[in-house]
């Protein structure tokens, strides 16, 4: 973290406004209408909120890593790990007549009664059971909330997990012999039962078990490849390593396609319209056409945004328009719409206004909750869009509302959406396209924005350490996300015209790709020393093949990018807790090189080499991290063409001070 007085250096209204991953509420299980009652089904309630629906509470108790979430008397919001004995009966569905106090549309339970969702990704406690000094569940594992520990269970091949004295990891192969009331197992993580003293909570992993018990995973070994006889498995190698070779052709297509960048203007407190200028010349250099300026509630950021109008129109070439931040700017009102017109207007006339079929292109971070005092969600937009054109703006809306996907395209306020979360998996395994999929079914001949990032990891503190702020999550980034989700997007170039990077310069959030800027509040200890500007040169390549239709001639070049520390390090002085979802990542080095000409390619992470013979154009190559520098070379014939190694720059470690599952990034 940055030191404590450089934090007070910070204005405070320079602070970004963070943000949080939307979940949708068809994404969890409904459990239906059920009764509440003044003990309370769940525990814990928050904040009564106008803007409360059922997508608005999952997502505030997801957030907290809660099983439970319930929305009850059209304002409120609940969440919880158990279920109180005493209520939770069935209701029927008749008894929640409450709409929602976000989205009249909706319903949010009634007069003691709720609408209840539980989140499938949260384990399921097997029962509450006796400990002893022999233990009954005999392997110490390497976390200290329900689903690290059950990941870290299931990778070392153990049936079951078992949470002890709220923060104590355990293992084994067999389930404990000896229940215990459940009300002894009274520890509760942030993400279930978490046992008491001497007795356990215990959880299935989901794993077969038979393997023996130890401290980590049995080594993996790839055996020597003779050269030739698949490109895709090293030629040497000494360390569990792979590759991906070669990209398919880009699809013919039609349309003006775009590339954008999300820009937090709540990070450039400090600009001037000549750091505008820097950063506009770095993200056109990089084949990024324009930015979307992410804007806050602040009065700075309006003169912040103004600024970059006059930095881009300066220069030409390079185009911008407002994504209003709608978790943080308010949209309740009439008044409001009015005051966001505005917004809008005020340089909807510039040269460097981005447009698309003639009309001014805006979009949105939210923005489910707004009705404009309309009484619902469509009302108020489609009264927003009367305000704009009252003041002579014909708006082109592509927002990102976060409400069902599959009945997006049925609004008539929108000229098409922006699928926010395609960026990033939603779980452990690889990224796809099925939500891209869904949104284009849904939205027919309205226009798709699609989003592409680098990585995600955020790790601010509960107070007094950051403001008010708790984010400690990662979103799994492996795979060679970047390019991997490019790849998918040009396959489908024949469906979606726009693409948004996330982002330009939301460090916080671990995903930027332009320069470190000055105001990096409270995210110092995970971001600086990890620059990401590498990354711009691979965008540039896939970002011409997205709108020209082909990939540029390769050129030789090497990009690298690698975590500094194992998912399941133990820092010797961490500012929080182990992140949640670490477990979706992997230790890996990931290395993306184009070759002009075949030749001979090699990646080192420490200790761990591998070897290929690589054909022209793109491969995309990992091998299993390990403790030292990282680098990589390429070789043909008997000269070394390019060469990168990180030795004073970066190294990875086994024994950290602090979490950090932010990237490093360097080219060669």
């Amino acid at each position: 973290m940055l030191p404590l007085l450089l934090l007070f250096l910070v204005p405070a209204t320079a602070l970004p406004h963070l943000q949080t991953r939307a979940v949708s509420a068809a994404s969890w299980n409904s459990l239906g209408c059920v009764k509440d009652g003044p003990g309370r089904l769940l525990p814990k309630q928050l904040a009564d909120s106008q803007a409360n629906t059922p997508d608005a509470c999952v997502t505030a108790c997801a957030a907290q890593g809660y099983r439970y979430a319930g929305v009850e008397y059209s304002a409120q919001c609940y969440c919880g790990n158990t279920l109180s004995q005493a209520n939770g009966l069935g209701a029927g569905s008749n008894a929640c007549t409450s709409k929602c106090s976000g989205n009249a549309g909706l319903t949010c339970g009634g007069s003691w009664v709720m609408n209840l969702y539980e989140n499938p990704q949260v384990p399921k406690s097997l029962g509450c059971f006796a400990d002893a000094s022999n233990r009954v569940l005999p392997v110490r594992g390497n976390a200290n909330t329900v689903s690290g520990c059950v990941a870290d269970c299931k990778n070392r091949g153990q049936a079951y997990a078992g949470m002890e004295n709220g923060n104590e990891c355990w293992c084994g192969g067999s389930l404990p012999s000896t229940s215990a009331d459940s009300s002894k197992c009274s520890s509760q993580c942030r993400d279930g039962a978490c046992g008491g003293t001497w007795v356990i909570s215990v959880y299935a992993t989901g794993s077969s078990g038979g393997a023996s018990p130890s401290s980590s995973p049995a080594p993996v070994t790839t055996p020597t490849q003779p050269a030739g006889s698949n490109p895709s498995s090293p030629v040497s190698a000494n360390a569990p390593a792979s590759a991906v070779i070669g990209t398919a052709n880009p699809p013919s297509a039609g349309g003006a396609k775009a590339v954008y960048a999300h820009q937090m203007v709540g990070n450039a407190y400090s600009y001037a319209v000549s750091d505008w200028q820097t950063n506009i010349n770095a993200a056109k250099g990089a084949g990024i056409d324009g930015f979307a300026l992410n804007l806050g509630t602040e009065n700075w950021q309006r003169a912040r945004a103004n600024d970059a109008y006059t930095a881009a129109a300066s220069l030409g070439g390079f185009k911008l328009f407002l994504s209003l931040d709608l978790n943080s700017l308010p949209c309740a009102s009439a008044a409001d719409a009015n005051t966001l017109a505005g917004y809008v207007a005020a340089n909807a006339r510039s040269p460097a206004q981005a447009t698309r079929n003639g009309k001014v292109l805006v979009s949105t971070f939210a923005g489910q909750q707004c009705t404009f005092g309309q009484g619902n969600l469509d009302a108020g937009w489609t009264y927003f869009r009367q305000r704009l054109l009252a003041a002579g703006v014909d708006m082109f809306f592509v927002p990102a509302p976060f409400i069902d996907a599959n009945s997006i395209g049925q609004r008539s306020w929108l000229d098409g959406a922006f699928n926010w979360n395609s960026a990033w998996p939603s779980a452990g395994a690889p990224i796809d396209t099925g939500s891209d999929n869904t949104y284009l079914n849904s939205l027919g001949s309205k226009s798709y924005m699609a989003a592409v990032s680098p990585f995600f990891f955020t790790y601010y503190a509960p107070p007094p350490a950051s403001p008010g702020w708790n984010k400690n999550w990662i979103y799994r980034s492996d795979d060679w996300l970047l390019a991997t989700r490019f790849e998918q997007l040009i396959a489908m170039r024949g469906k979606l015209d726009l693409v948004e990077l996330i982002s330009w310069n939301d460090y916080g959030e671990s995903h930027y790709l332009g320069p470190e800027g000055k105001d990096i509040a409270f995210s110092g200890g995970w971001t600086t020393g990890f620059p990401h500007t590498a990354l711009l040169s691979l965008v540039k390549y896939y970002a011409q093949a997205f709108k020209n239709g082909a990939y540029p001639a390769a050129s030789d070049h090497v990009w690298l990018w690698s975590r500094p520390h194992p998912k399941a390090a133990n820092p010797t002085n961490p500012t929080d807790s182990r992140p949640a979802h670490w477990e979706w990542t992997d230790d890996n080095l990931y290395v993306v090189v184009t070759l002009a000409s075949p030749a001979t390619v090699s990646i080192n992470s420490g200790g761990n080499t591998a070897t290929w013979n690589l054909p022209a154009g793109l491969s995309k190559l990992k091998i299993a991290s390990a403790q030292g520098s990282i680098g990589a070379k390429i070789v043909r014939g008997n000269s070394v063409v390019k060469s990168y190694d990180s030795n004073g720059q970066f190294s990875y470690t086994n024994t950290p001070k602090d979490y950090n599952y932010n990237y490093f990034v360097a080219e060669a």
